[in-house]
């Protein structure tokens, strides 16, 4: 673990957003002028998002309207990006079909993918289930591509799993954040990994592929479209489940900022348990800090 963090060891930072830069539409004060500072100082700054709700052209605007005005498109790497690009990559040559949003839908079918099964899908009586029209008429597809859904229900609990029967239909997962941070720190908001324990536990023992963080395919995408180097490169988050342990499954240093889901006592119970993916480089009330010259590493504060 390094003893003093050094700003100009890094060209590459890569942040969260919600509950890093902003919860629900609250922003974090001080973050637009964080990421300023560093494109000002020549930095390469990305936003890492498992938040697949969202096309890329809202996420922009929703940071313009928070005050990030220097970002732009390419600045902005969602789950649901990686997942179109992984679809795209497979060729597969039937539709895939979708639990999650309108604009993870909009995504997948701008890379020119073929979606089915997006809005809501529920039955009022569920006393005879062979009822189901799903029972007896299923599509043929390539693909399960699970997210969040506010429609989720269980006629596609059900096409899912009979889907995922087939071994050579793929289950594709964003992410599996179980909760994610709203603006009331006493509230908080079931995630998409909800969803995806329910499946899972119906296709056992089925492993989904893991698009967003802290899977492989989200850090294979941005080595590979921007050219960087893990040793260059700093994760900055606030959750020790995605963000750290993201970070440090592809030996880039991290940064837990405490805005958001994570605490400092869930880095010691990390430590307690062997979780050493959850461990960060440094731990900062919040990313203002980043471009404090007194910033300093983990178990010590600024």
């Amino acid at each position: 673990m390094s003893s003093v963090f050094k700003l100009n060891k890094y060209k590459n930072f890569l942040f969260d957003a919600d509950g890093v830069l902003w919860k629900g539409q609250t922003v974090i004060p001080g973050a637009p002028t964080v990421l300023e500072t560093l494109i000002e100082r020549g930095k390469q700054v990305f936003i890492l998002t498992n938040n697949s709700t969202r096309v890329v052209s809202q996420v922009l605007e929703k940071m313009h309207s928070l005050g990030f005005q220097k970002m732009a498109t390419e600045n902005i790497v969602t789950s649901g990006v990686v997942t179109a690009d992984y679809i795209k990559q497979k060729g597969f040559q039937k539709p895939v079909y979708l639990i999650g949003t309108p604009g993870l839908e909009q995504t997948l079918k701008s890379s020119g993918i073929e979606v089915i099964g997006t809005g809501p899908d529920h039955v009022e009586n569920y006393s005879n289930l062979m009822t189901l029209p799903e029972a007896h008429d299923l599509p043929e597809v390539s693909a399960v591509v699970l997210s969040f859904d506010s429609h989720f229900s269980y006629p596609k609990i059900f096409k899912a799993v009979n889907f995922l029967k087939n071994p050579e239909v793929e289950f594709i997962v964003t992410n599996e954040d179980s909760v994610f941070p709203g603006e009331k720190p006493h509230i908080v908001s079931p995630g998409t990994g909800t969803f995806v324990a329910c499946i899972r536990t119906a296709v056992e023992p089925r492993v989904p592929e893991i698009m967003g963080k802290p899977g492989k395919h989200i850090f294979n995408y941005i080595k590979k479209t921007f050219n960087i180097d893990p040793k260059e490169t700093v994760m900055v988050g606030d959750n020790i489940s995605t963000d750290i342990h993201f970070g440090n499954e592809n030996d880039i240093d991290t940064i837990l900022v405490l805005t958001g889901v994570s605490k400092e006592e869930d880095v010691e119970k990390a430590k307690s348990i062997g979780f050493v993916s959850g461990i960060p480089t440094f731990i900062l009330p919040s990313i203002v800090q980043i471009i404090n010259p007194n910033l300093h590493p983990l178990g010590t504060s600024p």
